[in-house]
C-alpha cells in the first residue's frame, strides 16, 4: 500500500533509492494528505520523517486520508490511536484532487475561479478606450490562464472541452460585443481577434510540453515513475 504524504519534513533519500531501477511498479491510490507537498512513500518509509529528530509531530486533526479509485472504499487509518478522517476532494497546489480519480470538479472550480475575474473586469471589456487586441491579451493573461491551470494534470473528456469552449467564447462575445442572438459563428470570433489556437488547442499544448518534460527527467523521479507505472485490477 502506497502513501501520498503531505509533509514538507519527510525524509524521501530512501524511498528514492529503494524505487530506482525498478521495472514499472504497481501504483496503489492511496494518499494522506496534510499540508504543504505531496509524495508516494511506502507505509514502513512514511514512519521515518526527519520531523522525529526535532521533535516535531503529524497535525492528527488537521490530517485526512484519501483512497482514489472508481469504487468508493471506507478505510480505517489511523494516526497515533486517532482515526483519520477520510476525504471525498481537497485542493492541493491549485487542483481539485477527487476520489474518483476524475477532473470535473478541478474544470468546474477553475471555471468558477476565472468567472470571478470575468466580472470584476466588466468595465474593461465595455470600454471603448482599449483596443480589441489589448483586450485579448488582457484575456489571455488573466483569465484564460487561471482556467487551464494544472491542466497538464487533467483527464480531458469531451463534455469538458465542450465547458471549456462555451466559457471562452462568451468572453469572446464580450470583448467584439456581440451576443447569440447575432449568429456569429465561433471561427469568424477567432479569426477577427486573430486567436490562432483557442483555449482546447491551448490546453492540448500545455499537455504535450509536460509529457516531454516528464520523458526527459530522470528514471527514479517520481513523475515518471507513475506515468510509466500501473495498477492492479480492473
Amino acid at each position: 500500500m502506497a502513501y501520498g504524504a503531505r509533509n514538507d519534513t519527510v525524509d524521501t533519500h530512501s524511498a528514492v533509492q529503494e524505487r530506482t531501477g525498478r521495472s514499472p511498479a504497481p501504483v496503489h491510490e492511496h494518499r494522506q494528505t496534510t499540508g504543504t507537498r505531496g509524495m508516494y512513500l511506502s507505509h514502513r518509509q512514511a514512519k521515518t520523517t526527519t520531523g522525529n529528530r526535532f521533535g516535531l509531530e503529524v497535525n492528527r486533526t488537521k490530517t485526512e486520508v484519501q483512497c482514489i479509485g472508481r469504487e468508493k472504499q471506507q478505510m480505517k487509518t489511523s494516526l497515533g490511536g486517532t482515526e483519520l478522517t477520510q476525504c471525498d476532494e481537497f485542493v492541493y497546489m491549485g487542483g481539485v484532487v477527487s476520489a474518483d480519480g476524475l477532473c470535473d470538479r478541478d474544470v468546474d472550480r477553475r471555471i468558477g475561479l476565472a468567472a470571478v475575474i470575468i466580472r470584476n473586469l466588466h468595465s474593461i471589456w465595455k470600454t471603448k478606450d482599449i483596443s480589441k487586441s489589448t483586450k485579448v491579451l488582457l484575456y489571455q493573461s488573466m483569465v484564460q490562464s487561471i482556467v487551464i491551470y494544472n491542466s497538464e494534470t487533467w483527464t480531458i473528456k469531451e463534455d469538458q472541452k465542450r465547458k471549456l469552449e462555451t466559457f471562452e467564447m462568451a468572453v469572446l462575445r464580450k470583448i467584439c460585443e456581440i451576443t447569440r442572438r447575432d449568429r456569429r459563428r465561433n471561427v469568424d470570433i477567432l479569426k477577427e481577434l486573430q486567436i490562432e489556437k483557442d483555449i482546447n488547442k491551448v490546453l492540448q499544448t500545455h499537455r504535450f510540453t509536460y509529457f516531454g518534460h516528464v520523458t526527459r527527467i530522470e528514471k527514479d523521479r517520481y513523475p515518471n515513475i507513475l506515468m510509466h507505472g500501473y495498477t492492479h485490477g480492473r
